[in-house]
């Protein structure tokens, strides 16, 4: 899974996956979780070649958890990929993620979390907002 804020290179970071999985010979594929209804991310990854399947207009850590689980026994038969990258929403919170990844995905293998984090912004964020605190 590769989590983060709106904005902070989720989908540049997927991108340079894919291509790192290519270079291996590895068979990837992404399922892409848009906020919004324009799947913008999902038209980025599938111009790369690999199997893209799009959860749009809604959240997969909280309204779409059941969806989530669909999409992904979906694509993992449909794809039989190597490794199958889950780009979440900028709105979707990692610790939220893994709980609903432990439920729905538990016969697809074991987990990664990756979480992109545009330094340049990260110091500007209120504490409640931020995802990892020193201390």
């Amino acid at each position: 899974m590769v989590a983060g804020f709106l904005g902070a290179g989720k989908t540049t970071t997927v991108g340079e996956l894919l291509r790192l999985a290519a270079v291996r010979g590895e068979r990837t594929a992404v399922l892409v979780n848009d906020f919004g209804r324009v799947g913008i991310d999902q038209l980025t990854l599938a111009a790369t070649g690999v199997p893209v399947r799009a959860l749009p207009a809604g959240c997969v850590c909280c309204t779409m958890r059941g969806d989530l689980g669909r999409a992904l026994e979906e694509l993992a038969a449909t794809a039989r990929p190597d490794r199958l990258l889950l780009e979440p929403s900028g709105v979707a919170g990692p610790a939220a993620l893994l709980e609903v990844l432990v439920q729905v995905g538990k016969d697809l293998g074991r987990v990664d979390l990756l979480t992109v984090v545009d330094a340049s912004r990260y110091g500007k964020l209120p504490p409640s907002r931020r995802w990892w605190r020193k201390g």
